[in-house]
């Protein structure tokens, strides 16, 4: 049984993680916007925009002397218009993922195999002309943020990787995937692989990175995208 700490989480891949691993019988905390209802789940309303906030709820955690065995990251911003989302996906994306990865060593247990794990996005590489300059940015500075802390908290034995995926089925999208001749063109001429990811092929890699398979993989960014990164000049004609 592992005890995990998941900041965001209460939807998209981060609902989907923390359900396998409440299945499997490990004990989860949440940190997240709103309360997360699910038995086995012990749940911290916070804001992770607002850095006092972030700042109360580390300290909530520290006084509770809880040790986890890993620290994952699944948040991301809800501001919708564009002139809100700089401050905002610098705040959520970033800012509060440092303030957490600062306080790591004493929230991870003092033995044993201790990891991080980073989901983010292929927008911190690639360039999408359907999101804002304030999300792709961040997601860039993310991705150089937890190379530093693999470099700062190596020698504490704390190990950090970034799980990067494409677009994957969820299933509220799975319609639109089955149903979109221009995702379906993508899907056969694109993706070597020849299928769209699902949340089973992210959560097992980030299960890998934090688990003691992998106990001398730090500072690396693993991109899930069924090999699509490989060949994105192919024409689709």
């Amino acid at each position: 049984m592992s005890e995990l700490l998941v900041v965001g989480g209460t939807s998209g891949l981060g609902l989907e993680f923390v359900k396998a691993r409440i299945s499997a019988g490990d004990k989860v905390v949440v940190v997240s916007r709103k309360e997360f209802k699910l038995n086995g789940v012990t749940s911290i309303i916070c804001d992770l925009s607002d850095a006092e906030e972030v700042g109360l709820s580390i300290k909530g955690l520290l006084r509770s002397k809880l040790n986890f065995d890993s620290l994952l990251f699944f948040q991301r911003s809800r501001k919708g218009s564009y002139e809100d989302s700089w401050q905002s996906e610098f705040d959520v994306a970033v800012s509060s993922t440092r303030q957490f990865l600062q306080s790591s060593q004493s929230m991870l247990r003092n033995d044993g195999d201790k990891s991080i794990v980073i989901v983010n996005s292929i927008a911190s590489t690639f360039i999408s002309r359907d999101a804002t300059d304030g999300y792709q940015i961040s997601k860039a500075a993310l991705l150089h943020l937890a190379r530093y802390y693999a470099v700062v908290l190596g020698n504490q034995g704390i190990r950090i990787n970034t799980v990067t995926p494409f677009a994957f089925v969820k299933e509220i999208s799975k319609d639109f995937f089955e149903s979109n001749q221009d995702w379906n063109k993508i899907i056969e001429k694109r993706i070597p692989l020849r299928r769209i990811c699902t949340p089973e092929d992210i959560i097992n890699l980030i299960d890998f990175l934090r688990g003691k398979q992998s106990n001398y993989i730090t500072g690396q960014e693993v991109i899930i995208d069924g090999g699509l990164s490989l060949s994105l000049g192919v024409d689709l004609n």
